[in-house]
């Protein structure tokens, strides 16, 4: 599955996104569709939205395309979940690109040289006031009351006890090469494509993510 993540200013003013959008339709340029994640920190370098694309959105630009754009606050973890979760539905069905337009924030600047509060000194001092999208959520799943719970039940436990996840084993390590290679003899991995047949992530099996063709 192809999984393209883009700057908003990126997803607007580069021309090779509007060609590789373009081609994603024509036989030989197929891929079964991708997925366009565009984080849009509402800020290209130092260059606001107004003074650096003519259109609405950074995401216009798909428009070209019979395909859905999703425009969802990146504040909101559950919401962003439900998003990928439709988005990959439709990229299943339909063997087309969708996009993801996720509104966010750019707490640090571009690189080491650059202080974006120079040129965005209202919008950087509202985010230095602003708490991450961690604590925030976090503070959220504890007004729930279940989290809160677990945690206190498990206060007193030892730090060295791991917390497991049971998940299929696909993979072994080489102690040698210290390289993973697919572990063939695993019931959970399908080696006629070379695709996961078990292992469920976003409601759905990793072999429904082959481009046709391909699998």
């Amino acid at each position: 599955m192809v999984l393209l993540i883009h700057g908003d200013a990126a997803f607007a003013g580069e021309g090779i996104v509007q060609e590789t959008l373009n081609l994603s339709q024509l036989p030989g340029y197929q891929v079964g569709g991708a997925l366009h994640v565009i984080v849009n920190n509402q800020i290209g370098f130092t260059t606001s939205p107004q003074e650096g694309r003519s259109t609405t959105y950074a995401s216009d630009v798909a428009k070209m395309l019979q395909s859905p754009i999703f425009h969802v606050n990146g504040e909101n973890p559950e919401a962003v979940a439900q998003v990928v979760d439709l988005a990959m539905d439709f990229r299943r069905q339909f063997h087309r690109d969708v996009v993801i337009d996720m509104y966010c924030y750019r707490r640090w600047g571009h690189n080491e040289s650059d202080e974006p509060a120079f040129t965005q000194p209202r919008m950087y001092a509202a985010i230095g006031e602003q708490q991450s999208v961690r604590d925030d959520y976090l503070e959220h799943l504890l007004t729930l009351g279940d989290l809160r719970k677990f945690l206190e039940s498990h206060r007193d436990a030892p730090d060295d006890i791991p917390v497991t996840v049971s998940l299929p084993v696909l993979f072994n390590c080489d102690d040698e090469s210290n390289r993973w290679s697919p572990d063939h003899s695993s019931p959970d991995f399908c080696s006629s494509c070379f695709c996961w047949s078990c292992f469920c992530w976003s409601c759905c099996c990793w072999s429904c993510f082959c481009s046709p063709g391909f699998c």
